[in-house]
């Protein structure tokens, strides 16, 4: 990177691979509040998103800092508005937990439609109607440079966008009594409070330093877009990549471009193969041929003034590929059979698998055995005994050169059968009061969640929040157990506004709400809606990809698995295989002691006239019927379980609106009825009909 002042505290660039933040660089960034490993770094920014709850921090060299100023400066480009009155996402704080300085907010309040203000408070992160904005709006999909000075005592703070200098208009914090306070670091918050949120933003170039000219010196380096890893084979060549370039100083036809290998057998000089103009340039890298193993690579863009900017990557070089295994889950005392996994090796070399889990009482290493050929390989994992629990499995794969782990979770469910059966078949009143047996009131002024002819009235205009507690509770990560609910509800009236809120989840002794449901207006036509789940994020990370009637009769049901975290919702489904929608977020570890009812402001209005739940699809959606056919001695024998209350039909044509009932009805032997007939003749169709 280009060389920096020595008085500069901090030039963070993310120059990472994707993936969290704390876990790429440990030794700069540290988690301080909310769930770990939510803010990740993607294509070299740091994402931030009010959906998610995860604080970090990095200390500052020289620390205590307490007289004197700071200034820090960074680029910001946001992909969603903020919600509500908007939110702090980035400050100064000391080595805790709760005391801050220079809170950095984004609002909408006071901007023109679909643009937004920064501001500042000097400390604060919770009460953005207390902020003060700078009087420029900004809009979304384009970056803006933020300078942020911070005086330390008295405390006072002063915020610039887009600044050609320090004399340019700025917003200016004066002393206000605010205590002084030993800054230590300075932070990156994530965070929703009352429908209040900082939105979706992608920050960069985060510089902290003495000085204006520090951290925002005149003709500043180039900028180069992030160049993602990538696997070739051996003597292969990579596709064109695309490389953006900027430069605030430098005409961006004189930014020269070079490459450097390392090892630089592996893509010699003469493989680096530069194209475009201007700051649309491109890059097709060539690899020697048959050599293997990982290059890593840097690529350096140099400005007329002798300013830098460099982005590295690797190319991984005949690593074998596995394809991907989505998470399992099976019952106790089920063996997990998977095949075919299929291996590739472009250069033909053997490949060694291990196979190893997290959890080895529950899958001993003597239960996992790996078969098959050398690319089509079959693992078969079985249990102990009588064990239910969460797994993680690794599928190591080596050729010799490379070693690559395919990764997935194992749920090993217990199965109690149904947990809830609640029709609300009740008399009309408030439901914990007609339904006391099983509903309490959490929260909100009781009474408000009525029972109504046969269903149960939620309402937006209503703060009763009712729970009904399950009976093997409390349920915890890494039991095994994995949830099923359904619903069957209608929606009588649309959210008011665009930030939906949940209206249904599971939740834990306190205030901990896991599986989230929403009803949601996003792209959908007058009169619809779509439904919305996430794990445990304030807001909706996934939707239904098709819009729902208002007034009609719909089934949802949702599956959590509470060891994984990871929650899926079907709209009236058959069978657990049908298209569903997976939750965006991940939930963390998580105890389950109730199925909740939440009302409150933007929920619209729901009447669930069914709840279910169960520890298995089967539990909430009983299986379609099934009619088995079979021969016997020159007979066809057809079968179906008398349970599912169902006649048999035959016709001559499949496509035929004359259906003759099969008379008599055979008797049920065993809960079972069975109809016998000669094979040959003519062709004839059979269906099962109640």
């Amino acid at each position: 990177m280009p060389q920096l002042p020595a008085a500069l505290l901090l030039h963070e660039t993310f120059p990472y691979d994707d993936g969290p933040l704390v876990q790429l660089a440990p030794d700069t960034w540290s988690n301080y509040s909310g769930t770990s490993n939510q803010l990740q770094v993607l294509q070299g920014r740091a994402r931030l998103s009010e959906t998610l709850t995860e604080d970090v921090q990095v200390f500052l060299p020289g620390r205590p800092h307490t007289s004197g100023v700071l200034y820090v400066r960074f680029t910001v480009n946001f992909s969603r508005l903020p919600s509500g009155g908007g939110g702090c996402f980035l400050l100064l704080k000391d080595a805790g937990v709760n005391n801050n300085r220079a809170c950095v907010y984004a609002t909408t309040m006071d901007a023109p439609p679909g643009q937004f203000r920064l501001g500042l408070r000097l400390t604060g992160v919770t009460s953005p109607l207390y902020a003060q904005y700078h009087p420029q709006a900004c809009s979304t999909q384009q970056e803006q440079v933020v300078v942020m000075r911070y005086q330390l005592q008295p405390p006072a703070a002063t915020l610039w966008v887009n600044p050609a200098g320090e004399q340019d208009t700025a917003l200016e914090i004066p002393t206000d009594g605010t205590a002084p306070l030993a800054i230590h670091a300075v932070a990156l918050r994530q965070s929703l409070a009352s429908s209040s949120g900082m939105g979706e933003l992608w920050l960069d170039g985060l510089r902290v330093g003495y000085s204006f000219a520090e951290v925002q010196p005149f003709g500043a380096p180039p900028t180069l877009s992030a160049i993602p890893d990538l696997d070739l084979p051996a003597g292969g060549r990579t596709p064109t990549l695309s490389l953006t370039l900027t430069d605030e100083d430098t005409p961006l036809p004189f930014i020269y471009l070079y490459g450097v290998c390392e090892p630089p057998e592996l893509i010699p000089p003469e493989g680096f193969i530069f194209g475009g103009v201007a700051g649309q340039r491109t890059l097709v890298l060539q690899a020697s041929e048959g050599l293997q193993g990982t290059a890593r690579i840097t690529i350096t863009a140099l400005d007329d003034t002798g300013l830098s900017a460099q982005r590295a990557f690797a190319v991984r070089l005949g690593v074998p590929k596995c394809e991907s295994i989505p998470d399992q889950i099976i019952r106790v005392n089920q063996t997990l059979d998977l095949w075919p996994i299929r291996l590739e090796d472009a250069e033909g070399d053997p490949l060694q698998i291990s196979v190893s889990a997290s959890d080895r009482v529950l899958f001993p290493a003597t239960n996992l055995v790996v078969s098959g050929t050398e690319y089509e390989r079959r693992l078969t994992a079985r249990p102990a005994a009588d064990r239910a629990g969460h797994a993680i499995m690794s599928m190591v794969i080596t050729d010799g050169y490379h070693r690559i782990t395919n990764q997935f979770h194992v749920t090993v469910a217990p199965h109690p059968g149904r947990l809830l059966t609640e029709e609300f078949d009740y008399a009309d009143g408030p439901l914990v009061d007609v339904g006391s047996a099983k509903w309490q009131t959490h929260s909100g002024q009781a009474g408000q969640a009525v029972a109504e002819r046969g269903s149960l009235r939620l309402s937006m205009e209503n703060s009763e929040d009712v729970n009904a507690p399950l009976p093997i509770s409390p349920i915890t990560s890494g039991s095994g157990y994995v949830l099923y609910a359904r619903m069957d509800f209608r929606v009588l009236s649309l959210p008011t506004n665009s930030v939906p809120a949940y209206w249904a989840h599971y939740k834990d002794g306190g205030n901990g709400f896991r599986c989230r449901l929403f009803v949601t207006t996003n792209q959908a036509p007058p009169g619809h809606f779509r439904l919305g789940l996430s794990s445990s994020a304030a807001l909706p990370t996934s939707e239904t990809p098709h819009a729902l009637s208002t007034q009609k009769l719909h089934t949802v049901v949702t599956r959590f698995d509470i060891n994984t975290g990871r929650c899926v919702l079907w709209v009236n489904p058959a069978l657990e295989s049908d298209s569903g929608i997976v939750s965006g977020d991940t939930a963390g570890s998580s105890t389950v002691v109730a199925w909740a009812f939440r009302q409150a402001a933007n929920i619209g209005g729901v009447m669930v006239e069914r709840l279910w739940v169960g520890t298995a699809f089967e539990d909430v959606v009983p299986p379609p019927p099934r009619l088995f056919i079979s021969r016997q001695s020159g007979h066809l024998v057809l079968r179906w379980q008398d349970a599912d209350n169902m006649g048999l039909e035959t016709s001559h044509h499949l496509t035929s609106e004359v259906w003759q009932p099969v008379i008599p009805l055979p008797p049920a032997v065993g809960g079972w009825r069975a109809w016998t007939n000669e094979a040959g003749g003519e062709k004839r169709f059979f269906r099962l009909r109640r």
